[in-house]
């Protein structure tokens, strides 16, 4: 059984040929266990392209955070990292510098075609209920932000 227990998920084809699934006792849309390209020449400098689910997120170089489920709110997704390693990324890179990130906020917007990956360094859980009324805004103790669109 993966993070997301005995939930029922039910996949939703949108426009672009993008998917995410459906949390299906509080239907909200979530990033699909599928592989994401980078948008932003940051995203395909340091995390190439992403693949969110089976309990982790996944880096182009195989590289991946250990991640569970923290809570959903819409379109946002809070996942708790559940091992606070720092694994180095394309370019020797690493997600936020030398210190490890504790918290991944997913977003999905445009109707699916989008997905920013928002990386906290902060021992105190994200609100995210203010997180989404406040329509995205940064949480304390953001230190990476990343984009992507869905991969054909």
């Amino acid at each position: 059984m993966n993070i997301f227990g005995k939930t029922l998920f039910a996949l939703t084809s949108l426009s672009m040929a993008s998917l995410v699934y459906t949390h299906a006792s509080a239907g909200v849309d979530r990033p699909a266990p599928e592989r994401w390209s980078p948008m932003s020449n940051t995203s395909a400098s340091i995390t190439g392209s992403v693949k969110i689910g089976d309990g982790a997120i996944q880096f182009e170089n195989d590289q991946k955070i250990p991640v569970a489920l923290d809570g959903v709110d819409g379109r946002f997704v809070l996942y708790r990292v559940t091992s606070f390693e720092n694994p180095e990324l394309l370019n020797g890179n690493t997600l936020c510098d030398s210190k490890p990130v504790q918290y991944v906020l997913a977003e999905v917007q445009d109707a699916g075609r989008q997905l920013t990956l928002t990386m906290i360094q902060s021992s105190m859980q994200p609100e995210l209920k203010a997180i989404a009324s406040a329509n995205g805004g940064m949480p304390e103790g953001t230190c990476a932000i990343f984009t992507y669109f869905p991969s054909h």
